[in-house]
């Protein structure tokens, strides 16, 4: 990861570079499945009344560049409040240096802080790189969603997978 680059949490003056790096996302066209990233306005008011027990929101900043976020969203049923849903994505010219991983490690720390026991992720079956870095992230695939996402070329499944934090797994 470049020296440059810093893991924090986000702030409400990161809403206009968070569209700019999900919107980036959305236009390849490979990984987010919405049909594009949320208005700044709605990332600010969503930031503005953050409970950060029940969620995380981090970016990964190159100068003034968010080029990297993490997102953990806690269940709300306290039946299921152990569980988190993790949104990770690094912009296409930062990836492979490090800097999802360590968005990861923040966000794991976090949540064991929280009482959380599982982080769970949705993630596209064609997107080969994010799967492996999951799975080496410790994350291990409990379903699959046959034909879950339409695409241009076709039917795509939807991933599930999981990492149960403080375990040992097999």
């Amino acid at each position: 990861m470049s020296l440059k680059t810093d893991i924090r949490h986000a702030r409400i003056d990161d809403s206009a570079n968070l569209v700019a790096l999900q919107r980036g996302i959305y236009e390849e066209g490979t990984w987010f499945v919405g049909d594009g990233p949320p208005t700044a306005g709605e990332i600010r008011r969503h930031l503005e009344y953050l409970d950060r027990y029940q969620s995380l929101m981090l970016v990964a900043v190159n100068g003034e560049q968010v080029c990297g976020w993490l997102e953990l969203n806690r269940f709300r049923p306290m039946t299921m409040s152990h569980v988190v849903v993790l949104t990770l994505a690094v912009a296409a010219p930062y990836r492979r240096q490090g800097i999802g991983r360590a968005l990861m490690r923040r966000g794991c720390y976090w949540a064991l802080g929280s009482g959380v026991k599982k982080i769970s992720l949705h993630v596209r079956a064609h997107n080969l790189a994010a799967i492996e870095f999951y799975k080496g992230e410790g994350f291990i695939l409990e379903g699959c969603e046959r034909d879950h996402i339409l695409t241009e070329e076709g039917l795509e499944d939807n991933l599930i997978m999981a990492l149960m934090l403080g375990q040992k797994r097999d």
